[in-house]
């Protein structure tokens, strides 16, 4: 699970040590490849683009000493990342993104160590947002030669990465101010919308940021027509009007429009 970034600065540095814990499952070991005893694992999906209609894939592996000889009967662990893009307007020297785990179990290599599983879901199974979604996926490959988590030193790692491809969307707006000052309230009322036949509208998350630091500053979701009301009260320091959206669907695409509104306070 992951935790949805916080709109304050402090909460980039957490994201980055959720990121480097979740990342630390299948980034590889110092120097583990380049040992002469040491393995290989490879991994592979199939497609390598996942879209509305086929969302899912197939993975497979294998593992085997440097020297190409198979290594039956390891255990392999299969996970899967979803990538999201970390929030960091002070282009601070962070992870610039994070991920969502999902794990997909423990397989066993064959006689020529080789592993497969077919017919995996490609999606956001849980709860959280996806705004920020990268809509790109990773899965990983993990064989720890001897079955314990506590010495890395000893796993090897392959992965596979592939993207997809979101239905778009469209956001349209209306302001009620484009001059605003401290003490105003400014009320962005809209519509988000897709094709037909990708899903309903209603639900939909739509955010108003209204200073650069925070991602944003008021939420709300869409109702059965894809229609949206946000209102907030202007401060003297706000200098940033954006209204972006982020759909309820791994594989609908959301929308980020810049306001024609200016802050003269």
């Amino acid at each position: 699970m992951r935790t949805r970034p916080l709109p304050v600065r402090f909460a980039a540095t957490a994201l980055l040590t959720l990121a480097t814990l979740a990342a630390s499952t299948y980034a590889a070991a110092p120097d583990a490849a380049a040992s002469d005893d040491g393995y290989v694992v490879t991994l592979q999906s199939d497609p390598a683009v996942t879209d509305y209609d086929r969302r899912h894939t197939d993975l497979s592996g294998t593992v085997t000493h440097t020297d190409g000889t198979p290594v039956a009967d390891a255990d392999v662990q299969l996970n899967e990342f979803l990538v999201f893009d970390t929030w960091n307007p002070w282009g601070d020297p962070i992870d610039p993104e994070y991920l969502e785990t999902n794990p997909l179990g423990t397989l066993h290599t064959d006689a020529d160590g080789g592993f497969g599983l077919a017919d995996v879901l490609v999606d956001h199974v849980t709860d959280s947002s996806l705004m920020n979604s990268a809509h790109q996926v990773r899965f990983a490959a993990v064989y720890d030669v001897d079955g314990d988590p506590n010495t890395p030193q000893d796993s090897y790692y392959g992965e596979s990465t592939m993207d997809v491809d979101a239905v778009p969307s469209t956001l349209t707006y209306h302001v009620n101010k484009t001059t605003v000052h401290a003490g105003d309230t400014l009320t962005v009322t809209g519509t988000v919308d897709w094709a037909d036949g990708h899903g309903p509208v209603a639900g939909t998350e739509v955010f108003l940021r209204t200073y650069y630091e925070n991602e944003y500053r008021v939420r709300t979701t869409t109702d059965e027509n894809g229609t949206f009301t946000l209102s907030a009260q202007v401060r003297d320091y706000d200098n940033e009007f954006v209204v972006f959206s982020a759909p309820r669907d791994y594989y609908v695409a959301g929308v980020s429009r810049t306001l024609p509104v200016t802050n003269k306070s």
